[in-house]
């Protein structure tokens, strides 16, 4: 529910049609302040393991059941660092 709150709280806010134009807004939207921070997974990560997943299956190996992505925190003081940027574009 995050996106209709910092809707509701910037004015100068559009509608979202695209999922990237949801991150750019909520990429704004830490760097103002209107929010504390965004939860970011790697898309290439989130890939790269899925690759991997089915190259086991395929390969008749025993995968698991979940496997973690991990997650970064993307705050004010970090959005512009290096690993930010590896997750947000």
């Amino acid at each position: 529910m995050a996106v209709p709150t910092c809707t509701a709280l910037a004015p100068t806010s559009r509608n979202f049609t695209a999922s990237a134009a949801l991150a750019t807004e909520l990429q704004g939207f830490v760097k103002d302040g209107t929010i504390e921070a965004i939860a970011v997974q790697s898309a290439y990560q989130m890939g790269a393991l899925g690759v991997k997943t089915a190259i086991e299956v395929v390969e008749g190996k025993s995968v698991p059941k979940f496997r973690d992505t991990g997650v970064l925190m993307v705050t004010r003081k970090n959005i512009d660092s290096t690993e930010a940027k590896n997750v947000l574009y």
